[in-house]
């Protein structure tokens, strides 16, 4: 490819390393699959036990168990499905579960979980990742409850989420599920994510 850099007075090294093709689509694909999907799942999580931060949510053992499992569920998926190199996934992993953990990050759960309609849509995050878990030969239960959580965030000042809270009051989640996230209602991977168990996920004020 061709280097474009702003007119200046420049020291450039002999050799410019460059990344190619495959490379860069290895990353977006860990991106896509390892960090945006689990970062999801921690704040739908974190929403439903009160919490305001990432890590604040990550230290809970509950929902540390959950974000995890579903982590090494999409990591496996990925490196299963050829989408990245067997050890550039697991170290994507082990950097992600350290970054959401991380307390000076101070990542806001309103933040990561805004707009739940865009992050359950068929072609989005926690859909495609449910997805590519399942390339692993195992059923995603821990994926599968980051998703079901996604259906149960209700902030007030999030449009998205009031307007799907106001669905669900007449719908059922099997048939919202196959209108915004692609999955009818009578595919057993439906059936899957709604007969998770989140009761001890209670948010105690909205």
């Amino acid at each position: 490819g061709v280097l474009v850099l702003e007119k200046g007075n420049y020291q450039l090294p002999d050799e410019i390393l460059h990344v190619g093709y495959e490379d860069l689509q290895m990353h977006w694909m860990c991106k896509l699959f390892i960090h945006n999907a689990p970062h999801a799942i921690v704040a739908y999580l974190g929403w439903m036990k009160g919490f305001t931060y990432i890590h604040e949510a990550m230290a809970d053992k509950d929902i540390n168990k959950i974000v995890v499992g579903a982590i090494g569920e999409i990591t496996d998926g990925v490196i299963a499905s050829g989408l990245a190199e067997k050890e550039y996934a697991i170290y994507y992993k082990e950097k992600e579960l350290k970054r959401f953990s991380n307390k000076l990050l101070y990542d806001k759960i309103e933040r990561v979980a805004r707009e739940p309609l865009r992050k359950i849509a068929r072609n989005n995050r926690l859909v495609l990742a449910l997805r590519i878990a399942l390339f692993n030969g195992i059923l995603p239960e821990n994926t599968a409850k980051g998703l079901k959580a996604a259906l149960y965030y209700n902030n007030a000042s999030d449009e998205e989420a009031v307007y799907f809270q106001k669905l669900r009051e007449t719908t059922k989640d099997a048939e919202l599920l196959e209108k915004f996230s692609g999955i009818d209602h009578l595919d057993p991977l439906n059936g899957f994510i709604n007969q998770q168990e989140l009761s001890s996920f209670v948010r105690n004020s909205v």
